[in-house]
């Protein structure tokens, strides 16, 4: 950067850890090409910076200004379970795209599915962003159709506030269970965010789990700021401990679950794919969990029931469908070690359990014997034998 790359910029604006935007002033020494960058208005020092924003008021999205919408209610109908808004920008309209949201009430619990996304590509017939498949990663039909509607109106157990948008899913009586923050909600090409909060039940340790694969404490407590990962890969340190960067493992289950104040369970399942950060406080009176996304929309099923948390697991399995039963082999001696080079190596461990006896039900070989480690691939040099001695 130099000061050429300034010469157009009128804002720069950073995100905290708390997603709280902070201005920032700038300077840039051409003698020594140092850009320095100070906060107004409250310390923050470069830990806590997630993001910085440089760019041109009228034509780039400063976070500085806010970005909340108002809402206009467009359409209402499948027996009053259903309703769209249309979202305008108030700091930004013409830079920010224009959103929409819809939600529709899929039981008599008062579970909802909401989605918000552009303007455009609502028009577009939702083609544009990118939706993970039905059935292979969720199906609605499972759970919900318009041959069967729900007894409730949706708005039984739904609170919209238009002027700064913003919504809440109550239970039956009308106490708030779950609200979204009206300030943390963007959707941008490869930055996508939204925030909510809730009132945990104090009284029975304030409950609160989810986000797998995760490796370390069920329970989401003492959360300040934490950051957890959703991204699948093969971490070398997969320990969860909330401290930047966030830990990742092989498995993606964007769901959480909570027991409210009231009472009520939930279930928060976001119907996304995209590599995700899920960033929560639980030192207040209120738990705050924002997700910061690298694409797509939001979409977001709240299933909720006031029996028990296993009451929503089986709503959540419902509509992602049942566990299969595992093959008898399965349930086996399985043997399987990364590490083994070639093919030799690896046959010479199953000739080492018949050569003592060793019951054995299955034998893996781990992603050595793939080609430079490209799935659906089989290294020629070193597992040539591979073929002949697989299942």
């Amino acid at each position: 950067m130099n000061a050429a790359d300034l010469a157009n910029i009128t804002f720069v604006c950073a995100l905290n850890r708390s997603w709280v935007p902070v201005n920032l002033t700038y300077s840039f020494n051409n003698y020594t090409n140092v850009l320095t960058l100070k906060p107004v208005g409250m310390d923050l020092t470069f830990d806590q910076v997630m993001l910085i924003k440089f760019g041109q008021e009228g034509k780039d999205i400063s976070f500085c200004n806010g970005f909340t919408y108002t809402a206009e209610q467009v359409d209402e109908a499948l027996a009053e379970t259903y309703v769209r808004y249309e979202l305008t920008s108030n700091q930004a309209p013409g830079v920010v795209e224009d959103l929409v949201a819809e939600f529709l009430l899929i039981d008599d619990d008062g579970s909802i599915l909401v989605e918000i996304t552009t303007q455009s590509d609502f028009d577009s017939n939702r083609t544009k962003l990118y939706r993970p498949p039905q059935p292979e990663f969720w199906n609605i039909s499972n759970y919900y159709s318009q041959k069967k509607l729900p007894k409730h109106k949706l708005f039984d157990f739904l609170q919209v506030d238009k002027e700064v948008f913003q919504y809440s899913i109550t239970n039956a009586s009308g106490a708030v269970i779950y609200s979204s923050d009206p300030i943390r909600q963007l959707i941008t090409d490869h930055f996508v965010m939204d925030s909510g909060h809730f009132s945990p039940n104090v009284a029975n340790g304030k409950p609160f789990m989810g986000l797998g694969e995760r490796a370390g404490r069920a329970q989401l407590k003492n959360q300040n700021d934490s950051v957890h990962t959703l991204w699948p890969q093969d971490a070398p340190n997969p320990i969860d401990d909330g401290k930047a960067p966030g830990k990742n493992m092989y498995g993606y289950q964007p769901v959480y679950y909570f027991q409210s104040e009231t009472g009520d369970w939930m279930a928060v399942f976001d119907i996304s794919t995209y590599a995700a950060d899920y960033f929560i406080n639980t030192m207040g009176p209120e738990t705050r969990v924002t997700r910061v996304a690298v694409g797509g929309l939001v979409y977001k099923a709240f299933l909720q029931s006031n029996k028990s948390i296993e009451a929503v697991i089986l709503k959540y399995q419902k509509l992602t469908g049942y566990q299969t039963v595992p093959p008898m082999w399965a349930f086996g001696w399985n043997q399987c070690k990364f590490g083994y080079v070639n093919d030799t190596v690896w046959w010479q461990v199953y000739e080492d359990y018949k050569k003592y006896n060793i019951p054995l039900d299955t034998m893996w070989a781990d992603i050595d014997y793939m080609d430079d480690y490209k799935v659906f691939t089989i290294s020629p040099e070193s597992y040539p034998n591979l073929t002949n001695r697989v299942a």
